[in-house]
């Protein structure tokens, strides 16, 4: 049986038939794992593909998955998509739930990406998908599957999660239910009172009847709350004024360093980390910039001017 995988990638990347064989092999392993922190506490385990790897990687979602189609329901990594648009979704519903998946890139397998491939009729034989998973899939415990850290991982898995994000978006609009899925985050939001156990139900049924991948939910991260409460989806707070707002908190946060910055200076580092939350805050909130240059006037090193004295575009 030919594999023209192989032929493909040899030309795009001008190798040999042993440097393609080599980087097909040890892709499942040239990963460099490491730390980061949790907002909520703890950390979160990353694994990065090796440079080579992720090349690899890039021209699989090229080639193969962005022919596939994502759910608008997905919000997560697609372009026009955000954590505001996500949580922009829900501004005007009162009940509120929050679902999320366990170990979520984890459990979808490389037999799970095949049989998806196979049924969307990607004409790939069995040795191209043997090739095309190890370049996708990192050897977690006695399988393969896909890893936090990998650029492919988000696209392959909202593709995988199509029909999953169609039952319940379809069952969500037929009870007057706002969906939406950030990677491993799912949020619910109604006018109705008492809906929570009943979307849970339908989810954990939906999840149950797919052959593919096998998900599970983390029961004890399920939060439900209502309008009279600053709900926080995907970190962007939705106000009792039906607006959109990053919390108090950060606000302060972000007050306190321009002060730091005015007396005595930041570092560089420092002060490319305050420029960047001015930023998100400024796309979350607009006129948050405004509010600041009346507070503090224009401060050397940051970026708080005001769009009219911006360069125009050309």
């Amino acid at each position: 049986m030919e594999n023209k995988l192989r032929e493909i990638i040899k030309k795009q990347f001008a190798l040999s038939d042993t440097e393609v064989a080599i980087l097909i092999s040890r892709a499942p392993v040239s990963y460099k794992g490491y730390r980061i922190k949790k907002k909520n506490g703890g950390h979160r385990k990353i694994h990065q593909p090796a440079r080579e790897i992720k090349a690899l990687q890039r021209w699989a979602l090229d080639a193969v998955f962005s022919k596939l189609k994502v759910h608008p329901s997905s919000t997560a990594y697609e372009p026009g998509s955000s954590i505001k648009e996500n949580a922009n979704r829900h501004v005007n519903n009162d009940y509120f739930i929050k679902l999320d998946f366990k170990d979520f890139f984890h459990s979808i397998k490389s037999e799970d990406i095949v049989q998806f491939l196979s049924d969307k009729g990607i004409k790939l034989n069995s040795k191209d998908l043997t090739d095309l998973v190890r370049i996708l899939c990192i050897k977690h415990e006695d399988s393969l599957c896909l890893s936090i850290g990998a650029p492919s991982s988000p696209k392959v898995s909202n593709v995988i999660l199509y029909d999953f994000d169609e039952k319940v978006t379809s069952w969500c609009n037929e009870n007057n239910v706002t969906y939406t899925r950030y990677a491993d985050d799912l949020t619910f939001s109604t006018k109705q009172k008492n809906m929570g156990h009943l979307i849970e139900e339908r989810i954990l049924k939906i999840i149950y009847d797919m052959n593919y991948p096998k998900l599970e939910l983390n029961i004890s991260k399920r939060v439900s709350v209502s309008k009279k409460d600053w709900v926080s989806i995907t970190g962007v707070t939705i106000t009792c004024q039906k607006t959109l707002s990053v919390g108090r908190r950060r606000k302060r946060f972000v007050k306190s360093m321009i002060y730091k910055h005015m007396s005595e200076g930041l570092k560089q580092h420092n002060l490319s980390e305050l420029n960047g939350l001015i930023a998100f805050i400024e796309h979350i909130e607009p006129g948050f910039k405004r509010k600041m240059i009346e507070k503090y006037g224009n401060v050397a090193g940051l970026n708080l001017k005001k769009e009219s004295d911006e360069d125009p575009e050309i």
